[in-house]
């Protein structure tokens, strides 16, 4: 070997020996250091629990209004240091955190308080409106109940009253046969169509008018009171005028005097030296006409005309009525003057047409 490697070895030699001592010192540097601060701060944490101990009570006694009025920038500033930490086995622990989290825990605790206060009022509330709405419900079901009981108590003697009546008129037997007001008022109030007598020469004068109604009431009296022999009230129209080109235009409501008009036998030729012309009405009234139902198509109306005639004397109308057709059959109206044979063929019900039977209704 060389010098210089020599050297070098000597050199490196040295240079571990001077490393091991370095590190050996370092490691019981760091020991004593180690062992000086434990001491420290079991003494610090003896201190700390002392005056943790008597300073306790006076630390929960603090007012919440200065925490919660205390701005960010005075918290940040008052902030207490972490001197009070002690060694608890291997954790760290502060005096100030606890306090902290205590005052964290008095807060939440005010708050819940404030929360469950404010449930039990709107309990409260709710429980007293639900009362209320009760006993309001309960004075109107009251009301109700005296309401139907009032009215059950009138519908009650309504019905004793009207049955009463009912047996009354039952005695008296009056409710044998029932009429509508509707029948009375086509029986009795129905106006029939104007008829009409054109008069030659013309009329001028209401005394020419008067003087030929008087003349006819006369001539056809003793007639018409052969063929309505139950008809007990005086001759006369309701009301007549004189139209512009002089003829008479009259109005009943009678029915008999309609229909004894309706036939021209029954006028006279001439009356004051003034020859009457009627113009007679195209329908008479329903009482005198009756129906042959469901007449086949097949029959010509002029054949059920000449039928018709030479069965019945005082015939004033045979047509068709519309709004009957079918495509088999048909009905057939006929207006009959004479009541004794609107009867009689009602009675019989039938009508005999070809050697086919027809019904007959009204």
């Amino acid at each position: 070997m060389n010098k210089e490697e020599k050297d070098l070895l000597c050199n490196h030699e040295t240079m571990k020996e001077i490393y091991k001592q370095d590190k050996l010192m370092h490691l019981t540097n760091s020991n004593s250091t180690s062992k000086s601060s434990l001491k420290r701060t079991e003494s610090k944490m003896d201190e700390s629990q002392h005056d943790s101990d008597n300073n306790m009570e006076l630390e929960s006694q603090t007012d919440d209004s200065e925490w919660k009025y205390q701005t960010k920038s005075t918290k940040r500033g008052n902030k207490a240091p972490k001197i009070d930490s002690f060694i608890h086995g291997r954790t760290i622990t502060s005096s100030s955190y606890g306090h902290n989290r205590k005052e964290n825990k008095s807060l939440r605790h005010t708050q819940a308080h404030i929360q469950n206060d404010d449930s039990k009022n709107e309990r409260k509330n709710d429980r007293c409106q639900l009362t209320h709405i009760e006993n309001h419900d309960k004075q109107n079901c009251e009301n109700e109940v005296q309401y139907l009981e009032c009215t059950s108590t009138h519908q009650r003697t309504n019905n004793k009253v009207l049955n009463q009546v009912d047996k009354q008129q039952e005695s008296d037997g009056i409710n044998d046969i029932h009429i509508t007001n509707q029948a009375l008022k086509f029986a009795v109030e129905d106006t029939f169509p104007p008829l009409k007598i054109i008069c030659n020469p013309s009329l001028t004068s209401k005394e020419e008018a008067d003087n030929v109604i008087e003349e006819f009431f006369k001539f056809i009296e003793q007639n018409f009171k052969k063929t309505n022999p139950r008809f007990i009230y005086p001759l006369g129209f309701d009301n007549y005028i004189i139209d512009k080109t002089g003829s008479l235009i009259c109005f009943t409501k009678c029915i008999e005097l309609f229909v004894y008009m309706c036939s021209t036998s029954h006028y006279p030729e001439k009356i004051n030296n003034t020859k009457l012309t009627p113009i007679l009405p195209t329908r008479l009234p329903s009482r005198n006409a009756v129906i042959l139902k469901f007449v086949d198509n097949s029959i010509k109306l002029e054949d059920i005309q000449t039928l018709v005639k030479e069965k019945m004397k005082s015939i004033f109308k045979v047509e068709e009525m519309l709004g009957t057709y079918t495509y088999r059959s048909r009905h057939i109206r006929i207006d009959l003057l004479s009541q004794d044979e609107y009867r009689n063929v009602l009675n019989s019900g039938k009508f005999a047409i070809g050697g086919h039977l027809y019904d007959v209704d009204e």
